[in-house]
């Protein structure tokens, strides 16, 4: 059965238990240890072997026989579990050995299975002729995960993820040999059967940059970044939220600066973004965002002196919000004062 676990040269040894189809009920209620005995199920029932060695596993079964209840190819090809996973040892035979095997219920049995060798089979041959399907191989296996990735950059992480071995050095670009576990994870650190933490550790930064939360507008921010993990080489930017925008290009220098902005909209949640340079594709894992705030300044009113004649009189406003309203109150010669009233904005505003 493709994919099953493996009992080892000895095997495992239980008594054999009649589970019918493999349906939870059909499974003894407080046996464990034992080998688990399943018809294969009507073609239209759609109930697959994979759900059945599940079935038997809870149940506490510690290995599976499956036979055929027909005859078809599946006597010489056996199942498939469908996916690698902790299956327990599971063997697949024919509707007669399966029958037979009935006579043999509640006996204790030892369950054998093992890989296939079939002589003949597998050879040993070299060349590009035989290297060329492994590497297209890799890239398909890429593509299938990130369908946007160039021809140079497929060629960038298989060369990147070789085995390096001392008998290639200096013999070929690459020096080593090429290893699709360590392609796959360079370009998505997957998560479940394939373990990428050795191959390439997440991006992590080990200070927080910002010694507040909070920036007031108009305010500059500076700090070194600390970052591991990826390649070792990372670049970042601000980010706005909730625009989503960027400020600036991707920078790959050690320092943070920053100056708050005091204009349009900028209150709100910002967020520095570091992320591994060499490996801009690769998703939350090797993008860190540490968030942190741009609130209004503090109402601040800065006034010159006026000079006559048409020399402006200057202020600048910031805080609260992003317009204002002004009046000019004077006497005029009379004993009421005037009111002139215009909007102004954050920054600085001439009178005139």
């Amino acid at each position: 059965m493709q994919y099953s676990g493996i009992t080892g040269s000895d095997g495992i040894s239980g008594p054999l238990v009649d589970c019918g189809e493999g349906y939870p009920v059909q499974f003894p209620d407080s046996q464990t240890g034992y080998i688990a005995l399943i018809s294969r199920s009507p073609a239209e029932v759609g109930f697959l072997f994979s759900a059945k060695v599940s079935n038997a596993q809870a149940a506490g079964a510690i290995g599976v026989i499956i036979y055929n209840n027909r005859i078809d190819d599946f006597d010489q090809n056996g199942g498939t579990l469908g996916a690698p996973g902790s299956w327990l040892p599971t063997v697949s035979v024919t509707l007669a050995t399966g029958t037979a095997l009935l006579s043999s219920v509640n006996q204790p049995i030892t369950l054998i299975n093992r890989i296939l060798d079939t002589p003949g089979a597998y050879g040993t041959k070299q060349g590009t002729s035989m290297a060329a399907p492994f590497v297209a191989g890799i890239a398909g296996l890429l593509l299938a995960i990130q369908p946007s990735l160039t021809p140079a950059q497929i060629a960038s992480f298989i060369m990147d993820g070789v085995d390096e071995l001392p008998g290639l050095e200096n013999r070929m670009v690459s020096e080593g040999r090429v290893n699709a576990r360590n392609a796959l994870c360079l370009v998505d650190p997957l998560a479940g059967d394939i373990d990428c933490a050795e191959i390439l550790p997440p991006v992590t930064i080990s200070n927080t940059p910002m010694s507040s939360p909070t920036v007031e507008a108009g305010e500059s921010y500076a700090a070194t970044l600390e970052v591991t993990g990826g390649s070792g080489e990372y670049e970042w930017k601000v980010t706005h939220d909730p625009s989503g925008t960027f400020s600036g290009a991707w920078l790959d220098q050690d320092t943070f600066s920053f100056v708050a902005p005091n204009t349009g909209s900028y209150a709100g949640v910002y967020a520095i973004t570091v992320r591994d340079k060499n490996y801009p594709m690769v998703p939350d894992t090797f993008h860190i965002k540490v968030p942190f705030t741009v609130s209004p300044k503090a109402f601040v009113f800065t006034e010159t002196t006026l000079n006559g004649g048409e020399n402006p009189l200057q202020f600048e406003i910031f805080g609260a919000g992003s317009t204002y309203t002004w009046d000019i109150l004077a006497s005029l010669g009379t004993d009421e004062p005037v009111s002139l009233e215009s909007d102004l904005v954050n920054g600085l505003n001439p009178i005139r």
